[in-house]
């Protein structure tokens, strides 16, 4: 006896993704608006344009159409740049006040200045300038 056998069967077909040129006739029903001639003699007017067009138009329009299959969202960006590596500040603390300084220095420009300042009161006051 023969046995029967059942085989998972679904009815949604996937839908094949619309062409450039699908995409450019329906683009152009949206700029013509409501049109009272038949889809099949629109089909033909557009398919006439479209053979009309230079290859450089036809690219403009693959391009749009390669822009329409995904969602904003949806569309990979590549990093072109590379991010630059995180600035790592290292503060050194002045020797005389504390103040933390972001060069290399013992003492920060404040406190050389004041020295600067002190030492030449000094130089006048010993010299009686």
């Amino acid at each position: 006896m023969k046995s029967i056998r059942f085989v998972p069967y679904t009815i949604e077909k996937s839908k094949r993704k619309a062409g450039v040129f699908i995409f450019y006739r329906n683009e152009m029903l949206k700029e013509y608006g409501p049109i009272r001639i038949q889809m099949t003699a629109f089909s033909k007017m557009m398919s006439e344009k479209w053979n009309a067009l230079s290859e450089n138009e036809k690219e403009l329009w693959r391009q749009k159409h390669a822009l329409s299959q995904y969602p904003a969202e949806q569309i990979p960006i590549e990093n072109e740049y590379e991010e630059p590596a995180p600035v790592i500040i290292i503060q050194n603390p002045c020797q005389i006040c504390g103040y933390l300084t972001t060069t290399f220095q013992w003492i920060c420009n404040l406190c050389f200045l004041n020295y600067l300042n002190n030492l030449s009161a000094e130089y006048y006051q010993y010299y009686n300038l």
